[in-house]
């Protein structure tokens, strides 16, 4: 999917809302994340536009004019083009998977440079947050997480359907690093000892998490074991059957 560029003087009107417990936020598809580590200014001005056109929708109240002018007061900003958030939206196929960021997270990445590995951090805070949702957490793979990061709503089935971009994050170290980003400065716990894929959350503390995960890992390994228990005594008794002939 091929979204347009429509480029837009974008302006916070002030910074008074950084650091205040009275957030904003901008919602939007997962989709509107593909191309981000190529054109990061196109991507967060369709993201804006988007977050902006669809939340003036929800409001029940007034006119189209005033409903404009409530969602220009409520995220502190000097304009935004609902015709261009409304053209975004139709590019977007479906009920896709949702993600989130703060006001402040937005301007900061679309008012600074970054570098490529702070815009991948970007794109996989915004994967986790679209997979996590409102859950206290879930375990995933790495194919799920760069799927994600690559604005698909639907995980790949091999590494070589991401696009160039996001493939050069498919190694171990790589994921790593993005990982120990996030936990450093993102609010993400993550635990994958001794687990296929890992464990993530936003809400829990990391011995939650540990607990939810090693509690999961030792009913699994109980049912594996019942199971080959199982297998063995079937096996017994067709044994004697045998026997018995």
């Amino acid at each position: 999917m091929t979204l347009p560029h429509l480029g837009m003087s974008l302006e916070l009107k002030y910074n008074s809302m950084e650091n205040s417990r009275d957030e904003r936020y901008l919602n939007f598809p997962v989709q509107l994340l593909a191309g981000f580590l190529s054109e990061k200014d196109m991507v967060l001005e369709n993201i804006f536009h988007y977050a902006l056109f669809t939340y003036s929708l929800k409001l029940n109240e007034g006119s189209d004019s005033q409903r404009i002018k409530a969602t220009i007061k409520y995220f502190n900003v000097t304009n935004f083009s609902p015709a261009k958030g409304k053209t975004i939206s139709e590019t977007v196929p479906g009920k896709g998977p949702v993600t989130g960021i703060s006001l402040s997270v937005f301007w900061d990445y679309y008012n600074k440079e970054k570098t490529p590995f702070e815009s991948a951090v970007f794109l996989a805070y915004c994967a986790l947050k679209s997979i996590v949702g409102e859950q206290s957490f879930v375990k995933i793979d790495n194919l799920y997480l760069l799927s994600r990061m690559d604005g698909k709503a639907k995980s790949v089935e091999e590494y070589d359907q991401l696009s160039k971009e996001i493939f050069e994050y498919a190694t171990p170290y790589k994921i790593r690093r993005l990982k120990d980003a996030l936990v450093d400065n993102w609010g993400l716990k993550t635990y994958s000892r001794h687990t296929r894929g890992f464990y993530v959350s936003f809400k829990m503390e990391l011995d939650a998490l540990v607990f939810e995960a090693e509690k999961r890992r030792e009913k699994a390994k109980r049912a594996y074991l019942k199971h080959k228990e199982k297998e063995a005594y079937l096996k017994a008794l067709e044994k004697i059957r045998m026997m018995g002939h």
